[in-house]
């Protein structure tokens, strides 16, 4: 109970990104295709959104996946 409660509390620390290699560039990646999704939802699930969706997914992938690759490389 203890470290759950511990866990939920804001404080300074939880401001920071938790790995060195996700950065603004990802944070707005992953928005975007939240975003994304959440237009292909509301909407009914039409063709245009969907494929918008996948398309944003996948350029939020590719983003996160070089940066990682490119950060434990070094």
């Amino acid at each position: 109970m203890y470290i759950k409660k511990k866990l939920i509390e804001k404080d300074e620390c939880t401001k920071m990104f938790k790995n060195k290699w996700y950065d603004e560039e990802c944070k707005l990646a992953t928005e975007e295709m939240k975003e994304a999704r959440d237009d292909w939802l509301i909407k009914g699930r039409w063709e245009k959104e969907e494929q918008e969706y996948h398309n944003k997914r996948k350029e939020a992938h590719k983003i996160i996946w070089n940066k990682k690759r490119h950060t434990c490389k070094m």
